[in-house]
């Protein structure tokens, strides 16, 4: 089987790092001397990726000029947004330069260190349109929580205080992009107008990892993260 085109969603402009970064793309933030995104790009690479969609729009010469259009023997194509197109509007772009009918989404800025192939293989066994990874943390005060029956998503809620556990979404989908039902609007939100509905409809299903979890949208994890990374021999 030919492994599926990976989208990377590396867009963001990275408004909370403002104070650390200011000057490239949320994904291109310096990691140990590293752009966020090399590191990414090298946990693909060795999940078996061979081409990749990176949906790009702020400062994306930064990202282009960098990486250019072949990066550790993987194709690299670019998906350029001229303006904001949200999270949803990225991905329904980017998809249409896949070739694969399923297809791997990975944020630009979070790094789950879980096999793209786990996921990948748990989406095909549901014959699913969508599926996500789920990652177990403890006080999730600073993200929304998921709730999961077997293994349908029942429920995306609202961030809530004073919980000691809970399931977030790892920001890791597996898309089959013949049956997914996205919006004709160029401009959406894939959390609230794609996730959501499916959950209601119980037609998304989420396969659980304890997999390290970092997201580098805050100056205090974005600082984590350098010293993570040397830890985990890149």
């Amino acid at each position: 089987m030919i492994f599926p085109d990976i989208i990377i969603l590396a867009g963001g402009k990275g408004t909370r790092l403002q104070s650390v970064v200011n000057d490239v793309p949320k994904p291109m933030a310096p990691i140990a001397s590293k752009p966020f995104l090399w590191y990414l790009l090298h946990f693909l690479k060795r999940g078996g990726a061979k081409r990749i969609v990176l949906a790009v729009g702020y400062k994306k010469e930064s990202i282009v000029d960098f990486f250019g259009d072949a990066f550790l023997g993987m194709e690299l194509v670019y998906a350029f947004e001229e303006a904001p197109l949200g999270t949803g509007g990225a991905i329904a772009k980017a998809l249409s330069f896949c070739n694969t009918d399923n297809v791997l989404v990975y944020n630009g800025d979070t790094f789950f260190d879980a096999a793209p192939q786990l996921l990948l293989d748990f989406h095909l066994e549901q014959k699913a349109a969508l599926s996500i990874y789920l990652k177990p943390i403890e006080n999730p005060d600073r993200y929304g929580t998921v709730a999961i029956s077997e293994k349908t998503i029942t429920e995306f809620k609202e961030k809530q205080t004073g919980l000691s556990t809970g399931l977030i979404n790892a920001g890791v989908y597996c898309i089959n992009r013949k049956k997914i039902d996205m919006p004709s609007s160029p401009v959406f939100s894939f959390e609230k107008e794609v996730l959501e509905p499916y959950a209601t409809q119980k037609a998304l299903y989420g396969l659980i990892n304890d997999a390290y979890f970092i997201d580098i949208g805050i100056p205090a994890d974005y600082k984590k993260a350098n010293d993570t990374f040397g830890e985990m021999g890149y």
